[in-house]
């Protein structure tokens, strides 16, 4: 494994990455971590160094790939300060707050000849992989509706952690680049238009904590997402659900259950044991999402592979997240692509 990893932020997802090298990279290694009240005991439990700052891990040689897995409104200055360091940026979602943000990153990164990747690890499910494939063969005929639901029972997110002050950019920006790079993906097709409504029913500590966008795609299909942490018991079901309708069938699936449904009846295709993050953030399966992206990334430095997921992928799924936001704001569809607002700098 000749690829070094350096990971800035030591909360859930910092552990996450944290493990899932360890365990389960086979072409990159866990080098050193930096950042917050946790890094010495997330170094301790891994076996790696704990740098005092972020510098001192940027200054690290055998660091190649730094993984940004901090508050959102972080990613942008420490991807730059990444590059400047000569650093190969990973960045957990969301890429950054906005669109502006996500262009000065892609454009450093690009001056600088290194590579830029954001995290989505939905893709990375064996469940979505097998419905990729049953789409991409043609299965259930070209795309005419997509849905895809994350109905959550409670807030399940620390009331005093950093999510919920509004400046992170609150639940949307958070979930939805999940359901926006996985529809991106699932229908090679971007969004052309989007109609978003956003609420807070008044029990969640956090920005919009429930939301219902519809998405119009350049390929014709319409999709509808909806999100929403205020959801009652006994809830939905799995957390994520999609439904993919096509002109001859229908994919329905989570991200444990995949069947299809044709003529007259629905086929169980997979279905794996469940697991829940909540109760197991550190299980397998999860981390498996996390390390099959991050070896692939460690592949494209090694063998010059194509990136799987793009700075530019990152930056379509928070234009559509941006686009749903100033929807719900003007009570009007907004057109996609975005007109850029001037940026500094």
């Amino acid at each position: 494994m000749t690829v070094g990893v350096g990971i800035i932020g030591t909360g859930m997802m910092g552990r996450t990455y944290s493990a899932g090298i360890t365990r389960q990279a086979k072409h990159a290694r866990l080098v050193a971590v930096a950042g917050g009240r946790r890094a010495d005991q997330l170094g301790a439990e891994f076996n790696v160094p704990a740098e005092p700052t972020v510098d001192a891990l940027l200054a690290r040689k055998d660091v190649d790939v730094v993984v940004i897995a901090t508050p959102h409104t972080s990613h942008l200055p420490l991807a730059l300060q990444a590059v400047a360091a000569g650093k190969h940026v990973y960045l957990e979602k969301p890429m950054a707050l906005n669109i502006e943000e996500c262009d000065r990153i892609i454009a450093a990164t690009k001056q600088a000849g290194l590579l830029c990747a954001v995290a989505s690890q939905s893709r990375y499910n064996d469940i979505s992989i097998r419905a990729k494939q049953l789409i991409d063969d043609g299965t259930i005929g070209p795309i005419r509706f997509f849905r895809v639901t994350s109905p959550t029972v409670g807030w399940d997110v620390p009331a005093d952690g950093w999510f919920v002050d509004p400046k992170e950019g609150g639940a949307y920006l958070d979930w939805g680049p999940h359901g926006c790079d996985t529809l991106r993906w699932f229908t090679d097709s971007d969004a052309t238009l989007a109609f978003g409504m956003f609420d807070n029913f008044g029990q969640i500590p956090a920005l919009d904590p429930s939301a219902m966008v519809s998405y119009r795609l350049g390929s014709g299909a319409m999709a509808q997402f909806w999100m929403s942490y205020e959801i009652p018991s006994p809830g939905l079901g799995s957390y994520m659900q999609w439904l993919a309708v096509g002109e001859n069938g229908m994919l329905d699936f989570d991200r444990d259950h995949l069947r299809v449904g044709k003529g007259d009846s629905w086929e169980q295709v997979m279905e794996l044991p469940a697991w829940n993050w909540l109760v197991d953030p550190m299980a397998d399966r999860r981390l498996a999402m996390t390390t099959r992206q991050v070896d692939q990334f460690a592949r494209a430095l090694e063998r010059g592979e194509p990136l799987d997921i793009t700075g530019e992928d990152g930056l379509a799924a928070i234009e559509m997240v941006e686009a749903a936001i100033r929807s719900a704001r003007t009570n009007e569809a907004v057109a996609i692509p975005l007109e850029r607002r001037p940026t500094a700098g």
